[in-house]
């Protein structure tokens, strides 16, 4: 069976937008306590501002707030990943997923 390439950018949106709903229903009940003696109310609003912004990347014509939303979503999740790392559990594949994802938009860019 043939890929289907016709739904490439189907596709592309769709992670955008569970990127964004992953990190929206993840992190917006720690955002929301406005916290800012806490490092997870900045690590929320990290996460919160770059999914908005990769979402925003797809409708400009040039790359550049893409790659730069997806290196920070990147490097955020990395980080989640290893301080969360107990064995192979839920919790670090879901950042490893994260990252994987970021990673993509990050090399991939608006293509």
């Amino acid at each position: 069976m043939k890929p289907w390439k016709v739904f490439s950018t189907i596709s592309k949106w769709f992670l955008r937008l569970a990127l964004v709903l992953f990190v929206f229903f993840y992190y917006y009940p720690v955002f929301m306590q406005f916290n800012f003696d806490t490092f997870g109310f900045f690590l929320s609003a990290g996460f919160l501002v770059s999914s908005v912004l990769l979402l925003a990347g797809g409708l400009t014509s040039k790359p550049s707030l893409t790659a730069i939303a997806a290196l920070i979503l990147f490097l955020l999740s990395v980080f989640n990943a290893y301080n969360h790392f107990n064995g192979m559990n839920a919790v670090f594949n879901n950042w490893l997923m994260i990252s994987a994802v970021s990673f993509y938009f990050l090399t991939n860019g608006n293509k």
